[in-house]
Formats: C-alpha cells, sequence, structure tokens
C-alpha cells in the first residue's frame, strides 16, 4: 500500500453518532494517544457544530469541541486535529483564527444539493487559516452526472483542500469503489487538491474498498477504532493501520478497541447487525435500522418489508 496515505482516525467524531458525542474527557484523550502511538496522522476530536442547532443538555461536548475541549483531548501528542462541521447545522463564527486553535483540518458534511453552502461554509475556514475538507455523503445514491457536476465544482473552489469520496451507506463493493476513486483521484490531481476516502461498513467492505481506492489514489483514508461509527460502523483503524503501518503498530488501537469501544458497541447495539446489511444493500440511509434496533424491533422480515417499499 501508499505508504504516503494519510490515515484519519474519526472515532470520537462518527462515533459520537452512536452515543449523541457524550465521551469522557479520558476517554477522548486514550483514543488520541493511541492513534498517535500507532503512527495514525489526523485525529477528528469530534464535530464543530453550532448549539442553536444541537442542545448541550443533549449532546456531549464533542458535539462542539470548544477550544479548550480540543486542547485537552489532544495533550502532548504529536498528531494533527481535524473536526467536521454539518452544513447548515454549524457556524463559521464558532472557528477560532487558526493560530489561535489546536484544530489543523476543517472538513464539512454535506448532500449534494447543499454543495454550495458547504463551499462557502469551508471559504470561511480557509480563510481563517485552516486545512479544508469537502465531505459529499452518500455518492452511491448519485448519478455519475451529478458526481462528475459535484467534482467540477469543487475543484474549481480555490480555498478547498481536500476532496472526499464518501461511501455513507456502506453500499459500495471494491470495484464500484475503484470505478469513482479515479474519477476523483484524476479530478483532485488536476486541480492540485488532496482526494480522501471514508467508507461504512454494512455490507462488510470498508476496509477492502478503502484499500480500493488508495491504490487508485486516495492521499487519506477514514477510519475508527473497532469500528466504530454510525450504523454498521467504519474500516477499523486497527486493520488500516495493520495493513499500512505494519502489524505491531496495530497493537494500541487494537488495546483501545477491546477496552475502550467494545462496551460502547454492545451497549449501543453497533456492528454487523443484518439490519444494517439490508440498508445497505438496498443502498438506503440506516436510520431506519438504526432506530429498529435501538427499540428492540428485531424481526428482520418486518423491517425488511418497510424498507424496501
Amino acid at each position: 500500500m501508499d505508504s504516503n496515505c494519510q490515515i484519519l482516525d474519526c472515532t470520537l467524531r462518527d462515533g459520537g453518532l452512536v452515543n449523541d458525542s457524550a465521551f469522557t474527557p479520558d476517554f477522548a484523550k486514550s483514543i488520541v494517544s493511541a492513534c498517535a502511538r500507532a503512527g495514525v496522522d489526523i485525529v477528528e476530536v469530534g464535530f464543530k457544530n453550532s448549539r442553536k442547532h444541537f442542545s448541550p443538555d443533549k449532546y456531549g461536548v464533542y458535539r462542539f469541541c470548544d477550544e479548550g475541549v480540543v486542547r485537552a483531548a489532544k495533550g502532548g501528542e504529536n498528531v494533527k486535529i481535524s473536526v467536521l462541521m454539518d452544513v447548515l447545522k454549524s457556524d463559521a463564527d464558532d472557528l477560532l483564527p487558526k493560530s489561535d486553535s489546536a484544530i489543523d483540518m476543517v472538513r464539512c458534511a454535506f448532500y449534494f444539493p447543499q454543495l454550495d453552502q458547504a463551499l462557502e461554509l469551508l471559504d470561511s475556514a480557509a480563510q481563517k487559516g485552516y486545512d479544508t475538507a469537502a465531505c459529499m455523503m452518500a455518492v452511491s445514491a448519485l448519478s455519475r452526472a451529478q458526481v462528475a457536476a459535484a467534482l467540477q465544482k469543487m475543484s474549481s473552489a480555490k480555498s478547498l483542500s481536500t476532496i472526499y469520496l464518501m461511501d455513507s451507506f456502506g453500499a459500495l463493493i471494491p470495484h464500484e469503489v475503484s470505478e469513482l476513486a479515479l474519477e476523483y483521484a484524476n479530478a483532485c490531481a488536476r486541480c492540485g487538491k488532496k482526494f480522501g476516502v471514508h467508507a461504512h461498513n454494512n455490507i462488510e467492505c470498508a476496509f477492502a474498498n478503502e484499500l480500493a481506492a488508495i491504490s487508485c489514489g486516495a492521499q487519506i483514508a477514514d477510519c475508527t477504532v473497532g469500528g466504530l461509527g454510525k450504523g454498521a460502523g467504519n474500516c477499523p483503524t486497527e486493520l488500516l493501520v495493520g495493513k499500512m503501518r505494519g502489524a505491531d503498530k496495530s497493537l494500541p488501537i487494537i488495546q483501545a478497541a477491546q477496552n475502550l469501544v467494545e462496551p460502547i458497541k454492545k451497549k449501543y447495539s453497533c456492528g454487523n447487525y443484518p439490519q444494517y446489511m439490508l440498508t445497505g444493500l438496498l443502498n438506503k440511509h440506516p436510520r431506519a435500522a438504526m432506530e429498529a434496533i435501538a427499540e428492540g424491533r428485531n424481526c428482520v422480515s418486518e423491517f425488511f418489508d418497510i424498507i424496501s417499499k
């Protein structure tokens, strides 16, 4: 694998979709420390969302990532730090100038119709000195014409640093990712931007899909400790680190997965449940599966009847 590809761990962000970002400071610091010891390049410590849209009474501090929270999570570790801003749910005014912040990269998550608003938010972040990444979600639900149009617009955005291929529904398989990745890689090469990949594991292809994208030129690959993330979760950090940095480097991540993440996955029923598999196979958002599992609706045939309609 390309040793120049950076690894970005987003356990504290994507995993925050499981528990409303209610991690403890010790948990966050332990995740960052494990990633640093494993050679992970970037750690995403959570969302940078607005309290106008997310109540602090319901959501933990890693939904907002105030500066003190970010600095406490990073500690003295030698890793870059990113945060993610949801378009239309975040305020660029909440970002300090980069010179006053421990944050290095700001990413923005959005759907295709929200592209213009996302680029406007990222432009504001870039003007404050941050590296920026556009994370257009659910590429599996878009036509090739829509992907091409989005890539053209993102390529023209001068303030944008990185363009992400996002398999948000965990619906793609490696040869499909390879085809898309070549389009993304070529577009990024022409405009001088980095190409990133973020995969979900609904049909258990996240790891293979990220390797496929890296083989096609991806320069940043996302992952989470133990695969903790929305629905079925993400590409496991321990797998990606083990393949790209060596098996010995995966040991700190494996320990964190066993000791810190597995109890959360068990509590919130995260992982390869058939409901998540079905949403992936049908190329649908896993929201319905998350609700069914949380409510204890375990009849898979009934669930299939509901979502297939």
